[in-house]
């Protein structure tokens, strides 16, 4: 028999999905990607519901029990901001609180999608003298235009309606930061930003989750916390 024990975790989303499998010695021994998870209710949208949660364990140890001995899901905080965006708390006594996670038309803000829209939206009502923009807007012109490969605006109207992909339309926040480092590096007058540190993520949520599924059942995994992110940008202007 073996000496360890494994954790899995999980980390669902509108986007993709990534699944990551620890041993007790905090060594990984596999990740895996897939398709999005939402219509699983799996950091995972829908699933902070109790009732939610409930029916999620029965499903999988009904379908995978041979496969695992504990199912857990959530407790502690988990902020998800991807193509959505969430924010969750569940504390030790079960109380929890919640902000965000509405999806899209409601809610979803800091999310990709919800920068793309409001930088699109911004665009749109300048033009439209409904809501003049203090500062240029080409930066976001040139990037839609590049992105969606469109010449106008009324080319938009296809992404945002009739072949309207969420996924898509958040991947274009990736581009818009790209241009906000360039804006902001550019000498300009009255520059009211003097320093920027920005940091990526180099660990997905499913590492957490796999740490609070150890938890769960008494064990706390040795992860490197200091692994999770790093400096990508750093500038004094």
């Amino acid at each position: 028999m073996s000496k360890f024990h494994y954790y899995g975790g999980l980390e669902g989303g509108a986007t993709q999905s990534k699944f990551v499998l620890y041993r007790s010695d905090g060594q990984i021994l596999a990740w895996s990607k897939g398709e999005c998870t939402n219509q699983w209710g799996l950091s995972m949208s829908g699933a902070d519901e109790e009732e939610s949660q409930k029916q999620l364990i029965a499903q999988i140890k009904s379908q995978y029990g041979g496969d695992c001995e504990e199912v857990y899901i959530a407790s502690g905080i988990v902020l998800i901001a991807g193509t959505g965006s969430n924010c969750q708390l569940i504390n030790p006594d079960n109380t929890s609180k919640r902000c965000g996670g509405w999806g899209h038309l409601l809610g979803d803000e800091g999310s990709a999608y919800w920068i793309t829209q409001l930088a699109l939206k911004t665009l749109f009502d300048h033009d439209d003298n409904l809501n003049i923009c203090p500062n240029s807007v080409e930066k976001v012109r040139d990037i839609m235009k590049d992105y969606f490969k469109i010449s106008d605006k009324v080319g938009m109207l296809d992404h945002m309606y009739s072949k309207f992909d969420k996924s898509n339309v958040a991947g274009m926040c990736k581009h818009l930061a790209k241009g906000f480092l360039e804006v902001l590096t550019a000498e300009r007058p009255g520059r009211r930003i003097r320093e920027v540190t920005l940091q990526r993520l180099k660990q997905a949520a499913s590492v957490g989750a796999a740490s609070l599924g150890a938890r769960a059942v008494g064990f706390k995994l040795p992860l490197d916390y200091s692994a999770n992110a790093e400096i990508f940008f750093h500038g004094k202007m």
